[in-house]
């Protein structure tokens, strides 16, 4: 039995995107606020799904750097003894030989030096992309990029919802709140920030298309489902679907990073002018 799957087949895709600067801007914002643990965890869990993303792009290049380290390092034999001999000979033969032949030994000599060096130039080394395209040809390794991009995407969404549910129950008061019920926590999102927030943050198909994406990774082996098929004729930017399951690739956790980025900083905007939050010392 086999199975189809998609791969990204391009290096650069899988790149880190993780957002320092963001992360960095919005622990400031919210430090002395019981928002800032949240924000803090979010932007962990992030950093630590794009360094999971970026591992494919980082052993590419870190291999192609290594081998043109000890290449320019190491000197061919060969080379090393036309060198000792050019500079050394013509000086050891000493009286044995006039001045005119040893000069014109040295010449003949630094002529030979070129001669050998040129031969044995460093040839250019492949460059990482094409280095990159004999590692897809493995099927192991086409498993490892589908694994991990699951992994990748369920986790960005994962930690994205964790810091919504917990923003909802900082603005409720209460620490140990739990999402339930769908419904009911799009009424308390959008009652405790507003349906702005709710709109964006939970309701906007794309975000939907994320979530239901997320229920068909953990409850049906990344298999499409009824609700999956709606999200995605509502969705903007569809993923792919091959054989009935869904194929997630490095442009769609990039994607999905940037997307709910953008919503968790319209969130923390909001939680951070609510009356029970703005303000509050942590404990």
């Amino acid at each position: 039995m086999t199975k189809n799957v998609r791969v990204e087949p391009h290096l650069e895709s899988y790149r880190s995107f993780f957002d320092h600067a963001w992360f960095g801007k919005w622990t400031e914002e919210t430090t002395g606020t019981p928002l800032y643990q949240p924000v803090f965890d979010l932007g962990f869990m992030w950093r630590c799904s794009a360094n999971t993303h970026l591992l494919p792009w980082l052993m590419a290049t870190t291999i192609q750097q290594t081998i043109e380290r000890k290449t320019n390092m190491a000197e061919p034999f060969g080379k090393k003894y036309v060198s000792a001999v050019q500079q050394r000979l013509a000086k050891r033969m000493g009286s044995s030989l006039r001045k005119t032949q040893r000069h014109r030994m040295q010449v003949e000599l630094d002529k030979i030096l070129r001669e050998v060096s040129a031969v044995m130039a460093i040839p250019d080394l492949l460059p990482p992309e094409t280095m990159w395209q004999s590692f897809l040809q493995n099927s192991e390794f086409q498993f490892a990029l589908v694994g991990s991009q699951r992994l990748c995407y369920g986790a960005i969404y994962y930690a994205y919802e964790d810091f919504l549910t917990r923003c909802v129950g900082l603005a409720k008061g209460k620490t140990d709140y739990r999402l339930f019920r769908q419904k009911d926590f799009q009424k308390e999102i959008a009652a405790e920030f507003g349906s702005t927030v709710c709109d964006q943050c939970w309701d906007d198909p794309a975000v939907n298309l994320a979530r239901v994406t997320r229920h068909a990774l953990v409850h049906n082996g990344c298999r499409v489902t009824d609700e999956f098929k709606e999200a995605q004729k509502a969705a903007k930017r569809p993923l792919v679907v091959c054989d009935d399951e869904v194929q997630i690739m490095a442009p769609d956790t990039s994607s999905l990073f940037l997307l709910l980025k953008d919503r968790a900083t319209l969130l923390i905007s909001a939680a951070l002018q609510h009356a029970n939050i703005k303000g509050t010392p942590t404990a």
